[in-house]
């Protein structure tokens, strides 16, 4: 038993350290371009320049759209550095993904075999959905990773009725609320109560058990919502209704981006899974006869009855998931992560089944990874060399203006790159070579061709991160347009025209220096999009005029745009 425990310490430090370079490493090295990120960023720069860490602003007098508890994370890893940069604001996702997944690999180890719990692990952290989750700052990790483990804990509960783990769910659950809402109460909720029913728990012993997890969570939650509400007032209430109850039924004061039908939500899944969707559709379309074939849901009930524990609470927490983001109109793939350490327990136990019975699904998944990755190497070298150019595929000028955005960014990547650097961009096909060549040589066997395949996937991951998604992300930042502009307002104020197409990544790099433009203001430096420009000189009371001092010389978070300072007087 002891020498068990050290095996497992040994693999936790291992996975620990292996996923430690694989996130760590990558948080740093791009620079923020698009809304979502610095949004998020903006509150804890609040936070720490107005000493406000219950209500405090950005952008002017917006209120943050989300609970703190991410933003506090933020504030936190930003104190020694003394302020908030892109790694300290990535930082909360990043260590709340390494985090889940050395908690999933600890808990399947009680209930699973080893070697399921570490390929358990490799498909969560592989899915691209969890890792690119993994790199951003935003708020949907840090919420996974607080609900992920309550789950988990819940089901340990129900294993060993021990009642000091209903308080450690009754803290996640009030951490997740304070991530992202009540959320983070209502679906636990029902999951909790159909395990229980699963179970075959009396309605008074649920019931008890339920009050236990969820009064404390909400009284500590309701903590925040008070203090908050003595702050903003009738605004901040707007804000989580519009956020929390308008946002579910449809009813959002502004147009919500995020609209989808529900069909939308499940491709995100399949989307999401990939690499390891290419093993999964093979089976899925081999099933597809077997549930026609199903006219009783006596044999569902069969089916389902006959699984272990762990399955069948893993498939309650999967549906509930998916049944409940169905109803409302917004969806977004990162609104189900954490439905995806529960997925990785299936997918992991289906392809060691594969494996070991040398499937067909396993064998086109090894193709299919290696086919992708040296189709999608070619094509970067051929962009990258100008020797194809994609913009004579495509006919609309919007479209050929973001090829060539790309296709220039590409091109500068491999000229700018040293000898080092460009082996380490060709790595993957060097791989695929080395791959190919053993394999026709001297066969390998379906277990070791799939150890190859997988190394291969994260090997490109690696590559992409380190080396053109930086260079993608730098080519749409308002991070060298902030320092220009500061060099010639010097002090000055600097203000904004535009209320509708908000400019977060510049105004994180100003510090939250931006404010809101009014035309009583004189001789004063505005940051305005390009296009739209004219309507702002045209918006202009009499006498006053504008002229353009500097024009970034990047576009800014998408290619046909580029932001201009203006000086109004």
């Amino acid at each position: 038993m002891e020498k068990r425990a050290d095996d497992i310490s040994h693999t936790l430090l291992g996975l620990f350290l292996v996923l430690s370079l694989l996130t760590l490493p990558f948080i740093a090295n791009k620079p923020f371009y698009s809304k979502g990120e610095p949004r998020e960023a903006l509150v804890a720069v609040g936070m720490i320049e107005q000493g406000n860490w219950i209500l405090p602003t950005r952008y002017g007098d917006e209120i943050a759209t989300k609970p703190p508890m991410v933003h506090w994370l933020m504030s936190v890893a930003s104190l020694a550095s003394g302020s908030v940069t892109e790694f300290t604001a990535r930082l909360p996702s990043a260590v709340s993904s390494i985090l889940i997944c050395l908690l999933l690999f600890s808990f399947l180890t009680r209930y699973t075999t080893k070697d399921h719990a570490i390929l358990s692990v490799v498909v969560l952290f592989g899915s691209i959905e969890w890792y690119r989750a993994s790199l951003t700052a935003r708020v949907d990790m840090t919420l996974s990773a607080f609900l992920v483990a309550a789950l988990i804990l819940f089901f340990e509960w129900l294993n060993s009725r021990k009642s000091k783990l209903l308080y450690s769910i009754s803290m996640l659950l009030a951490a997740a609320t304070l991530t992202k809402g009540p959320v983070a109460l209502i679906l636990p909720g029902g999951i909790f109560t159909l395990a229980l029913l699963n179970q075959g728990i009396n309605l008074k012993e649920s019931t008890i058990v339920l009050l236990k997890v969820f009064l404390p969570a909400v009284v500590l939650a309701s903590i925040w919502y008070i203090l908050a509400y003595n702050k903003g007032g009738q605004a901040f209430l707007d804000v989580v209704i519009n956020e929390n109850f308008s946002r579910f039924n449809s009813t959002m004061e502004d147009d919500n981006p995020h609209t989808h039908p529900a069909m939308y939500l499940y491709a995100t899944v399949l989307l999401g899974l990939l690499p390891w969707t290419l093993f999964l559709l093979p089976i899925g379309f081999l099933k597809l006869k077997d549930l026609r074939k199903i006219k009783s849901f006596n044999l569902v009930r069969n089916w389902f009855s006959n699984l272990s524990h762990l399955n069948q609470y893993s498939l309650i927490v999967v549906a509930s998931f998916l049944i409940f983001y169905s109803i409302p109109s917004s969806k977004r793939s990162v609104y189900l992560l954490p439905i995806y350490p529960f997925l990785a327990i299936w997918v992991a136990a289906l392809l060691q089944k594969a494996v070991i019975a040398s499937k067909g699904s396993i064998k086109f998944f090894n193709s299919a990874v290696v086919s992708i990755v040296l189709v999608a190497n070619v094509l970067l070298i051929l962009i990258s060399s100008r020797l194809l150019d994609l913009g004579q595929f495509v006919s609309r000028e919007k479209d050929r203006v973001e090829i060539l955005h790309y296709q220039t960014v590409l091109s500068a990547i491999y000229s700018d790159l040293s000898i080092f650097g460009k082996v380490l961009l060709v790595l993957p096909l060097i791989f695929v070579a080395l791959f190919m060549l053993k394999n026709f040589f001297n066969k390998s066997e379906l277990k070791i061709q799939t150890l190859q395949s997988v190394f291969l996937y994260f090997t490109q991951f690696t590559v992409l991160n380190a080396l053109v998604l930086p260079a993608i992300c730098d080519s749409l930042s308002a991070k060298s347009f902030s320092q220009e502009i500061v060099k010639i307002a010097g002090s000055s104020a600097l203000y904004t025209a535009s209320t509708d197409a908000k400019s977060y990544g510049l105004n994180f790099y100003l510090k939250n220096r931006l404010e809101f433009y009014t035309d009583d203001l004189n001789d004063a430096y505005v940051v305005v999009r390009s296009d739209q420009y004219q309507q702002f000189v045209e918006s202009l009371s009499p006498g006053k005029n504008s002229r353009i001092v500097y024009k970034s010389k990047n576009p800014i978070e998408r290619p046909k745009y580029h932001l201009l300072l203006a000086r109004v007087g």
